[in-house]
């Protein structure tokens, strides 16, 4: 049976530490087409990413470790997922 809701999951940490391994942060479970928004901020609220994923980079430098926060933005059948969690950064 066809679901009616959007299922999300968002990973609560990534590791771009160039081993090809979990390099990119993106949200599971959704065509990119179902994500409006997916913006990253670091622990003094800065943005730091927006877009469809995170590579870990910021202004083209290794973000440092540490714990960011992300707000997705997704459109399911049955109206908008808002959704805010934590992610580690870890290298």
């Amino acid at each position: 049976e066809d679901c009616p809701y959007l299922q999300l999951f968002i990973p609560n940490s990534f590791t771009p530490n160039g081993d090809n391994h979990n390099e990119t942060f993106y949200v599971h479970g959704a065509d990119k087409e179902e994500i409006k928004s997916l913006i990253i901020y670091n622990r003094w609220g800065e943005k730091v990413s927006q877009g469809e994923n995170w590579d870990g980079l910021v202004n083209g430098l290794p973000a440092p470790l540490g714990v960011y926060s992300v707000i997705t933005r997704a459109l399911s059948r049955n109206g908008w997922i808002n959704q805010t969690s934590a992610l580690t950064l870890i290298r």
